[in-house]
């Protein structure tokens, strides 16, 4: 339901507010603390990431980081690093990045696909989470990228139009 949700064609602007990227990101990983610490896993938030408003469906965009967060501890080992920030420039942007295993290049067109599953996918999940961040990413004429972290890692970044 919530990917039908956010399907591009599903959104009318309704619940679109003026948001805090930088408060919705906070907010958002500090839920997430509790199961990185059960994990062995560091999940920070780099406090030296920007405030920068966008008009967003703050819900969905909460959704989204939420599943990459749990996507970043269901794969990465413990003692891993996570790391949550917010970027101005190229425009607003939301990024999750890690030092787990990454994403091989040739795999990362299809991991955003519905219900597919990578190489190191697990017991657990169903293959919607990418999925779900990317459709939540153009639903706001947006998009959404995966590259490599500086930690050897992933790094997933949801692009949003500026206010």
């Amino acid at each position: 339901l919530l990917l039908s949700r956010a399907e591009p064609d599903a959104q009318s602007g309704a619940n679109r507010t003026r948001t805090d990227l930088y408060d919705l990101a906070f907010d958002t990983a500090r839920n997430w603390v509790p199961n990185a610490m059960a994990a062995g896993i560091d999940l920070g938030f780099d406090e030296n990431s920007d405030h920068v408003q966008a008009e967003i469906d703050a819900a969905l965009v909460a959704e989204a980081l939420n599943n990459l967060l749990d996507n970043a501890l269901k794969y990465c080992p413990p003692q891993a690093r996570v790391t949550v920030s917010v970027r101005k420039l190229p425009g607003p942007t939301v990024v999750v990045e890690d030092t787990g295993p990454g994403i091989p290049v040739a795999e990362r067109s299809r991991v955003v696909q519905r219900f597919y599953r990578g190489d190191h996918a697990s017991e657990g999940g169903t293959g919607l989470g990418l999925a779900i961040a990317n459709e939540i990413a153009l639903a706001h004429s947006g998009r959404f990228v995966i590259g490599d972290s500086a930690g050897g890692g992933a790094r997933f970044e949801i692009h949003l139009p500026g206010v």
